[in-house]
């Protein structure tokens, strides 16, 4: 799981530099991405904070910090490589070793990930969007910090037309538990907004008869 997090934090990343590097991009729909710092430190801070909530003590929290800390300057030199592996024998008896990336093979595409990602920070990259931005999280992402660095960024090259919603209660996926039987279903007004916000925003060709 934590292979895919880190594959669909990149490519949700990846649309404000698509939009930065493209005036064809008509608007952006920025849904439950990251935006409070770069992707270590994003990634870092997720791992630390549900180790935190299962219950770690703030020495393996610790421990683990530094460990992760050489899973991203491994990809970059041989000796930041072979300081990660003289570190693994330790780490292979601790519990948190499975939420890593540090005990996968050389071989393993993601560490080709980890190298090409490394620093990019995707709230920095709104500083040269210039088309309009939704922008969506669930309340429970804690999302405040990151929402204030994506609007910085948005405000300091004069980019005004953007509009932020914080479905209350929703998680990552959007969906909040209903009243009663807890099934999980998408924030109430939440497909209704994306629809209404696009609608304000293009020209929907009329190909009555066709």
């Amino acid at each position: 799981s934590r292979l895919a997090e880190s594959s669909k934090l990149s490519e949700l990343s990846s649309l404000s530099l698509a939009a930065a590097r493209s005036r064809d991009v008509a608007y952006i729909m920025y849904i439950s991405a990251s935006g409070a710092g770069t992707i270590e430190e994003q990634d870092t801070a997720s791992l630390l904070a549900k180790m935190r909530a299962d219950g770690f003590s703030e020495s393996e929290i610790e421990e683990a910090r530094r460990f992760v800390r050489l899973t991203y300057e491994a990809p970059h030199r041989r000796e930041a490589w072979q300081r990660l592996q003289a570190a693994l024998p330790n780490a292979r008896n601790q519990k948190w070793l499975s939420r890593t990336i540090g005990g996968l093979p050389r071989d393993n595409w993601v560490w080709e990930q980890r190298r090409l990602n490394a620093g990019y920070d995707p709230a920095a990259t709104f500083r040269r969007v210039r088309c309009p931005v939704l922008i969506i999280y669930g309340e429970k992402d804690n999302p405040t910090q990151g929402i204030a660095r994506i609007e910085q960024a948005l405000r300091e090259e004069g980019n005004r037309d953007y509009t932020v919603r914080v479905f209350p209660g929703a998680d990552h996926d959007l969906d909040v538990g209903q009243p009663g039987d807890g099934k999980m279903v998408w924030a109430e007004g939440f497909l209704e907004l994306l629809t209404n916000w696009t609608l304000q925003r293009v020209t929907v060709a009329n190909n009555k008869g066709r």
